[in-house]
């Protein structure tokens, strides 16, 4: 396959095409030379260098709903908005991400799960905002705002994280 292919491209095509998908990446890709992964339902993969930019956007730029799994690595997610919402037992994975949030950096209700690795997490309203039985498991990570957990939400932290 060629290299010069925008993977970003490919993968939202996909997540789009497919009804079923319970997850959303909604992103501005920039050129495919890199080292983003972003994987959604039936095992889409992406690669590129892009920021994610998404300012004014009503909606998180990283969403998942249900049993789906997100993994993001290397990226910079920059919003007006929520950075990540995961919903009804979603698993959203995040490695060397720096999130500036608008809103709530991340966000998760009913069950989900968030794991966070080497990256920071900054909101305006709320670095963090747990609901339900959802939770953060966090490593090497710096927080920058308020922690709200609600019901049972817990925040875990595996260790060198700094919560400011």
């Amino acid at each position: 396959m060629p290299s010069n292919i925008n993977w970003l491209t490919l993968a939202m095509a996909l997540v789009v095409a497919a009804p079923t998908a319970a997850c959303s990446v909604h992103a501005q890709a920039g050129p495919p030379s890199a080292s983003a992964k972003t994987s959604a339902s039936g095992g889409a993969s992406a690669h590129s260098e892009a920021k994610v930019s998404v300012g004014g956007s009503a909606g998180a730029v990283v969403e998942c709903h249900g049993g789906e799994s997100v993994t993001i690595a290397d990226r910079v997610i920059e919003t007006a908005g929520n950075g990540v919402e995961a919903h009804g037992g979603c698993t959203v994975r995040l490695s060397r991400v720096t999130i500036r949030a608008g809103g709530v950096g991340l966000e998760a209700h009913g069950g989900s799960r968030i794991v966070i690795q080497d990256s920071t997490v900054h909101g305006d309203l709320a670095a963090i905002e747990l609901h339900g039985m959802s939770r953060v498991e966090a490593e090497r990570t710096t927080f920058q705002g308020r922690v709200e957990t609600h019901g049972l939400g817990k925040v875990e932290d595996k260790g060198g994280s700094q919560f400011e």
